[in-house]
């Protein structure tokens, strides 16, 4: 249950990050967009994971960073 909640948190705070990135350089989220859709993707194909939830939770983290870059 705990490792379960610490992985939603983590494509929560990877979606963050995503965002708050641009900071640094604006290739920056489309890199780690690219590579986590691409990821997600693949562990669908191959491990038959649920791709569509962990894209939900980083889609949160995405809007969570777009809000903090707009309240700072």
């Amino acid at each position: 249950m705990l490792k379960e909640w610490m992985c939603k948190l983590a494509h929560v705070l990877f979606g963050t990050i995503t965002i708050l990135s641009a900071k640094v350089g604006v290739v920056l989220p489309i890199v780690f967009l690219v590579t986590f859709v691409l990821y997600e993707f693949d562990e669908e194909w191959n491990i038959k994971d649920t791709a569509y939830e962990e894209l939900r939770e980083y889609g949160i983290g995405l809007v969570i960073g777009v809000m903090l870059v707009l309240a700072l």
